[in-house]
């Protein structure tokens, strides 16, 4: 850390997180958003959250059995969500979605993923196993259970492994513009996601939106198609 940020420490707040910030005599509180906003570029740059997650990594694959090891029931919660507003037919952005085998072809963030079951005729039942990397030097790995599915208006299924819980796409139209929204409640398996959480929380949710943004922008590239804009909430 360099000598223009004394002391950067997360505090509790009622919008979640908050960040302690001081500097000389300086004590200034900010919100999440302006944390990440302010300061993961720096420590993306000072390669300290890197060193950290690299570490934990580490210290993850010493810890005790699962069945035996007393962190293995600790899970954080997240809500995740980014609509992207792309000026393409709903049909082509749907089509897009819907075809997730397809996705490392055009989406860099997603290494893999694999058909382990079919599925009905609508994909209900299907499931398939995701390979993601973001910008952070870590991997998740889940699969996915598509339990709903409407043509041209919602996908949505139930994740295990590296994350828990369920993740939607929902689809709607407004003249020539396609809104494609993403929503992901879910919890973290990892222990060493878990036990950094408290300090590393605000880097899992800017690295997730990162992957998100690139995720838009690669697919109005793919679709020949303007990319009005993408919201993270």
């Amino acid at each position: 850390m360099d000598g223009r940020t004394v002391l950067n420490f997360i505090v509790s707040g009622a919008d979640g997180f908050a960040v302690a910030r001081v500097r000389r005599s300086e004590l200034r509180l900010e919100t999440a958003s302006q944390f990440q906003s302010k300061l993961i570029s720096q420590y993306l740059h000072d390669a300290i959250i890197e060193t950290v997650i690299t570490e934990a990594l580490k210290i993850d694959k010493k810890l005790p059995d699962p069945l035996f090891n007393p962190w293995k029931d600790a899970k954080m919660k997240y809500r995740f969500v980014t609509i992207w507003y792309i000026e393409a037919p709903i049909e082509s952005v749907c089509e897009a979605i819907y075809h997730s085998l397809n996705w490392p072809q055009w989406w860099r963030n997603v290494e893999s993923v694999e058909e382990l079951a079919l599925g009905d005729s609508r994909g209900i039942g299907s499931v398939r196993r995701y390979t993601w990397k973001g910008r952070l030097p870590y991997r998740l790995t889940f699969d996915v259970c598509i339990i709903h599915s409407e043509p041209l208006a919602a996908i949505e299924g139930v994740a295990s492994g590296d994350v828990e819980g369920k993740g939607r796409w929902s689809f709607t139209a407004d003249g020539a513009v396609t809104a494609a929204l993403c929503e992901w409640q879910v919890r973290t398996t990892p222990v060493w996601m878990n036990l950094l959480a408290l300090f590393a929380r605000p880097f899992f949710k800017w690295n997730h939106n990162n992957v998100m943004q690139q995720g838009g922008e690669a697919l109005a590239r793919m679709l020949n198609a303007r990319l009005v804009e993408i919201a993270h909430y």
